[in-house]
């Protein structure tokens, strides 16, 4: 489970950092910057981030543990530490992940629906769906593939009937 988790969390890392970017927004309007700074805040999402860093930082030392030795394992955590630093503070800063997202969220929601947004996430509800977003989605996921496992079947069944009855 945490092998698959790790390989989901490299997998967005990676196209993360090797997809094409889009064209750098240097002139992305100082206040739906902030907006989109704010909602991405209030949404959780750089909590998130670093908490998928956290995540991986002993797993990944301790699939290692045959060839680091203690030192190098705590060498490990800290360049880990390092690395979950420098990427928020990339997607943060001048030309990063937010200053991309600014314009999308801009072409979509008013300046005006960006707050009413932040004000919901900043509210107990919305910090409630924050905080429980993981385990919401994996128990989400697992009833679906419970689901798919017999609706889809019979979904397919009733498809082949169907040609079936219109073949006579």
């Amino acid at each position: 489970m945490i092998l698959n988790r790790l390989s989901s969390i490299f997998c967005v890392l990676i196209a993360l950092l090797t997809a094409s970017p889009a064209p750098a927004q240097q002139d992305t309007d100082p206040e739906l910057r902030q907006l989109a700074t704010e909602l991405l805040d209030a949404m959780g999402s750089f909590r998130m981030m670093e908490e998928m860093f956290d995540q991986m930082e002993s797993p990944l030392a301790d699939q290692f543990s045959s060839e680091l030795s203690d030192q190098e394992k705590e060498r490990f955590r800290e360049t880990m530490r390092g690395f979950k630093d420098g990427f928020v503070e990339v997607m943060v800063g001048p030309g990063g992940l937010v200053d991309v997202m600014a314009p999308i969220y801009a072409k979509h929601f008013t300046s005006e629906e960006m707050r009413e947004a932040i004000a919901f996430y900043s509210s107990p509800l919305g910090k409630k769906m924050t905080d429980m977003s993981g385990e919401f989605g994996r128990e989400m996921i697992e009833a679906s593939i419970s689901w798919a496992q017999t609706g889809i079947p019979k979904l397919i069944e009733g498809m082949v009937n169907d040609v079936r009855e219109e073949a006579y």
